[in-house]
């Protein structure tokens, strides 16, 4: 049996050979060295320091790979929100004629009920308007639809010039300047197309009005006629 020195100096008892005699002997040996990666593993001082300085002083780069030349145009990079938002920007040093100019609202005016507008309304409630400046507009436009056009035919069939030359005299600086504001002069167009509309519509109704009264004046005298048969 080993001694207590022995068995202090020892703290690994070798493996016994396959079982092949009656006999076994166990002999303590030393232990064998430990496996390269364990929790064990010491590293020395200068290696880390070493390492350090080396991962300090060598530059960083990345490697790209690219795939083989094609056809196929490489995509544009992607802008960040803000400067897409600078591109969708136009410079207000050199604004064009149309910039941000005001739309005609969807449909046609006077058909609030059927998907139209009313042009009072739009301007009064959504642009800032008075009902003492509309009502000088459209008086205004109203003359000028009497004086210069022909108010027997529709709005498609009126001559463009004199339609421009009607808005352009609704913005003249002594009148409407505010006019040029609005895309395409579309409150003064809008007040010309209801303008046409309603002398069309009492050009129409006088007229129904004077073949009713036609055919009441050529059947009176066939009453007279047969009272005095």
């Amino acid at each position: 049996m080993p001694s207590q020195d022995a068995h202090r100096r020892y703290s690994y008892v070798q493996k016994y050979l396959p079982l092949i005699m009656p006999r076994i002997q166990f002999k303590p040996s030393p232990p064998p060295p430990l496996p390269v990666l364990t929790a064990h593993t010491e590293f020395r001082p200068e290696d880390l320091t070493a390492t350090r300085v080396q991962d300090a002083v060598a530059p960083r780069c990345v490697v790209i790979f690219q795939d083989p030349a094609t056809d196929q145009v490489a995509p544009s990079p992607v802008d960040s929100p803000s400067e897409t938002l600078t591109n969708n920007i136009t410079p207000s040093s050199s604004p064009g004629p149309d910039t941000m100019k005001i739309p005609k609202p969807p449909g046609e005016p006077g058909r609030p009920g059927s998907g139209g507008y009313s042009i009072d309304k739009v301007l009064v409630d959504d642009y800032n308007w008075t009902g003492e400046a509309v009502a000088p507009l459209t008086e205004a436009v109203h003359h000028e639809v009497r004086t210069n056009l022909n108010v027997t035919v529709s709005f498609q069939g009126q001559s463009k010039e004199k339609v421009a030359e009607i808005c352009q005299k609704m913005q003249e600086p002594d009148k409407w300047l505010q006019l040029e504001k609005y895309e395409d002069c579309w409150p003064v167009i809008s007040i010309i197309k209801l303008a046409i509309k309603y002398k069309a519509e009492a050009t129409r109704r006088n007229q129904d009005k004077e073949v009713s009264r036609r055919i009441q004046d050529a059947a009176r005298p066939n009453t007279r006629a047969t009272a005095g048969a």
